[in-house]
Order: C-alpha cells, then sequence, then structure tokens
C-alpha cells in the first residue's frame, strides 16, 4: 500500500475525539437509554411477581361521598322549588287570565 492509502486506513479506524461538553451530553444521553430500557417482566411462576386479585372498592352511599350527596341533595331541592315557583307563577297568570 502507498503512503496516502495508510494513512486513510489508520485515519478511518481511529476513534475520533470529541469535546469534554459533546462527551458529557453524550454520557448523559447513554445513561438515560440504559435507565429507560425494556425490562422483561418476570412470569408468574418466577416467584418474584405475585398478582393480585382485583379489589372492589365498597365505599358508603354507593360510592359518593357524603359531600357530594349532600351537594346532589342540595341541588335537587332547589331545582324543585324553582319547578313550583314556576307552577305557581303559571296558575297565577292562568288564574288572572280567566278573570279577565
Amino acid at each position: 500500500m502507498s503512503k496516502p492509502e495508510q494513512e486513510d486506513q489508520e485515519a478511518v479506524g481511529a476513534p475520533q475525539p470529541v469535546s469534554p461538553r459533546t462527551f458529557e451530553r453524550l454520557m448523559a444521553e447513554s445513561e438515560e437509554r440504559w435507565q429507560n430500557r425494556p425490562r422483561s417482566v418476570p412470569l408468574e411462576g418466577a416467584g418474584d411477581f405475585k398478582v393480585m386479585e382485583p379489589m372492589v372498592c365498597r365505599l358508603p352511599f354507593g360510592g359518593v361521598s357524603p359531600s357530594l350527596k349532600a351537594q346532589m341533595e342540595r341541588n335537587r331541592a332547589r331545582l324543585e322549588a324553582e319547578k313550583r315557583e314556576k307552577e305557581q307563577l303559571e296558575n297565577q297568570q292562568h288564574a288572572q287570565n280567566t278573570e279577565l
């Protein structure tokens, strides 16, 4: 081989130096990839991983908190009061119209 070809071969195989800042960035990226690597889930028979039975949450009032239940009752009472007022107003207007 001639001299230039030998230099090219050596240059291709030689590691390329990087700046310390770039090296730190590359190392941080490598560490992040390592931390986020896919991991195998151990099988059920391995003993390390136990499958829990699904639990049913049994809360009082059908799973509704007492404060929410009170708010719903207040809303229901308000709506019923508004409905009664509306009916009374309609009855009064109807009574006034029939008198005329």
